[in-house]
Order: C-alpha cells, then sequence, then structure tokens
C-alpha cells in the first residue's frame, strides 16, 4: 500500500453559518466540518507580491485533495492550522481530473457567509 508521503500536515476544514434560534431570529455559529491532510508551504514576501497581496498578512499555500463532501467554493469556509485561522483565497485545480486542489490562503478573521434576509 502506498502512503502519500507529500501530505503530512492535519489541516482543520470549518465554516460559519447562522443558525435559527429560540427566540426567531439568527445568530453566527462557526463549526468544523471536517480535516484533511495537505502539503503547507508558506509564501515568502516576493512570492506575495507576484500574487497581488499586497497585505502584511500570513500566506500559506495549501495542497491537499478535493473531498466529494466539501465544497471549498463556498463562502464562510476557513481553515485552521497550529491556531491560526486562515481564509481562502484562490482556489485552482493541481490536475485535470480535480482530485487534488491548490488553495492560496491568508491570516484573518473568519468571514460570516451566510444569507439572511436582512443584511440582502
Amino acid at each position: 500500500m502506498r502512503h502519500a508521503r507529500k501530505y503530512d500536515r492535519l489541516i482543520e476544514i470549518w465554516q460559519t453559518t447562522n443558525v435559527r434560534n429560540e427566540y426567531g431570529g439568527t445568530e453566527v455559529v462557526t463549526a468544523r466540518i471536517g480535516g484533511s491532510y495537505c502539503k503547507i508551504r508558506t509564501l515568502n514576501a516576493q512570492r506575495m507580491i507576484d500574487l497581488g497581496l499586497n497585505e502584511n498578512k500570513l500566506a500559506i499555500d495549501i495542497e491537499l485533495r478535493n473531498r466529494k463532501d466539501i465544497d471549498y467554493t463556498v463562502r464562510g469556509i476557513f481553515f485552521k492550522y497550529k491556531g491560526t485561522t486562515y481564509n481562502i483565497n484562490t482556489i485552482e485545480n493541481k490536475d485535470v481530473d480535480g482530485l487534488t486542489l491548490k488553495i492560496l490562503a491568508v491570516t484573518g478573521e473568519p468571514i460570516n457567509a451566510a444569507y439572511t434576509p436582512d443584511n440582502g
């Protein structure tokens, strides 16, 4: 049996959603929806400028296998790695079949993704 030795870091996948509460309103809830083994590479300053990131934030390049049970394109998906929160900036398919994804993520607060009629 072959092991994917390049995917040696465990990253947590989280999502923010709105949930109805007992008072008839909604509240923001953050939930862990899974974890995946991946390859993580920290981007240096020149590479961040090449990608158009001019902010002073930590950026990482995440390479992982695409999971059919998680939609990475949904707004509100973010990663946690070693206690730091990373928001998705770009997603690209590394191969033709879409089995491997390459995700550029930057540090920051999680984005509330849920749509409510109140906020449009």
